[in-house]
């Protein structure tokens, strides 16, 4: 059966009931992002399941709360205590469905846990840390991490900026049948106000 995605007072009439949503507006505070991630046109080296590249730090600047939305969804997460990572913008776009829509994040690695480890020798890992990838770092290459700083401090110190890092899916690396479970992390994560929502069943 397909599916129909709703928007803002849009009705969906089927023979046997009709959903109505009302939603307000999600107003965003959100003014700048502060990230110590700098362009760059090298290519990561994934092998094995596990990736490579530099791990940098980013943070979001409010007006009122230490807080910042994100790619994935548009739950406000805090940079002091929420353990999430952006992930580069080439490993985004890979994992991106073919088609997407409002009811799905557009990228099937928003919500996957990651283990990440700082290769200090670039050899060998000496602390890892694990996070879940939530939003899109425009300007990283491909393997690159861009963390918040609670995680990047599990590996390095802050000042340090960048680091060589690897870095692996947990559960494996998206796939197309992981769309219900990415489907579930945004949509449970959405912040938009519904201030009505009638359900009627029966025929119309």
């Amino acid at each position: 059966q397909n599916s129909t995605v709703l928007k803002n007072n849009d009705t969906l009439n089927n023979t046997n009931n009709t959903l109505t949503i009302q939603n307000t507006t999600l107003i965003q505070n959100v003014t700048s992002v502060q990230s110590s991630a700098k362009p760059d046109t090298a290519q990561g080296l994934p092998g094995n399941g596990t990736y490579k590249g530099d791990g940098t730090w980013y943070k979001m600047t409010a007006n009122v709360q230490i807080a910042g939305q994100v790619s994935c969804n548009s739950k406000l997460y805090n940079h002091y205590d929420d353990y999430i990572v952006a992930l580069n913008k080439p490993d985004y776009l890979k994992y991106a469905p073919e088609k997407h829509n409002n009811s799905a994040p557009p990228s099937l690695a928003c919500g996957k846990k990651v283990r990440i480890y700082h290769m200090n020798d670039e050899k060998s890992p000496t602390k890892s840390v694990d996070a879940t990838i939530v939003d899109l770092c425009p300007e990283c290459k491909s393997g690159d991490l861009d963390l918040y700083p609670v995680v990047f401090n599990k590996l390095s110190n802050q000042s340090t900026g960048r680091i060589s890092i690897s870095w692996e899916f947990l559960d494996g690396e998206p796939q197309a049948k992981d769309s219900n479970a990415n489907r579930q992390f945004y949509l449970a994560n959405y912040s938009a106000l519904i201030f009505a929502l009638s359900l009627y069943l029966g025929y119309v």
